[in-house]
């Protein structure tokens, strides 16, 4: 049996966002012969626009994440609006995180939303395993405690839904999503920390 080239949890990102586009419900097969790589890695899934790139640069980088039995029995990530996060990032919560996925470089380029710290998941897949001294020598800050909600965003959802089942999967249980990511954030005018 063949390895899939995409990890499992992009692979969910994956079907999650093309079934929301395209109205289809993608399984793990259609994922996990050798024609997904490709179909990623050329950007040639149909219907999603830019989602095959972005998914390729991700598997790439990110590579294989172990699923574990009982990762879905945790539910889904709480989803958080534009307004929520606004609210979050002018009254911050002691234990609640603003966590931006995207790389330095990403971050440098156009800033960030206002208290929220840069764990980049594309460079440091293993930031959510790795141990808190490690972490902390690796950032420059604490790791977030396990029981601290964590609010991911990325640049359009992908990457942040894919730390978001990281970190769930590394015992973190509050854990949630800015779906609407930076795109959202800047269309809509929100502050912007450079």
């Amino acid at each position: 049996m063949s390895t899939p080239r995409v990890s499992r949890v992009l692979v969910r990102v994956a079907r999650g966002r093309m079934g929301a586009l395209s109205g289809k419900h993608y399984t793990q097969s259609h994922f996990a012969g050798g024609s997904w790589g490709a179909r990623v890695q050329d950007g040639g899934v149909k219907g999603v626009g830019g989602l095959g790139r972005e998914l390729a640069r991700c598997a790439r980088r990110v590579g294989q994440v172990r699923g574990y039995a009982g990762e879905h029995e945790r539910g889904p990530s709480r989803k958080y609006s534009f307004t929520d996060i606004q609210k979050l990032s002018s009254s911050p919560q002691p234990r609640t995180h603003i966590i931006d996925v995207r790389t330095p470089l990403e971050v440098q380029q156009t800033g960030r939303i206002p208290t929220s710290l840069n764990i980049s998941i594309t460079t440091h897949p293993d930031a959510f395993s790795i141990s808190e001294e490690e972490f902390e020598d690796r950032f420059g800050f604490e790791r977030p405690a396990k029981g601290d909600a964590c609010v991911f965003y990325c640049k359009a959802g992908v990457r942040s839904r894919a730390a978001a089942e990281i970190a769930r999967g590394n015992g973190w249980e509050r854990v949630g999503e800015f779906e609407g990511s930076w795109i959202e954030w800047s269309e809509k005018g929100g502050q912007v920390e450079k």
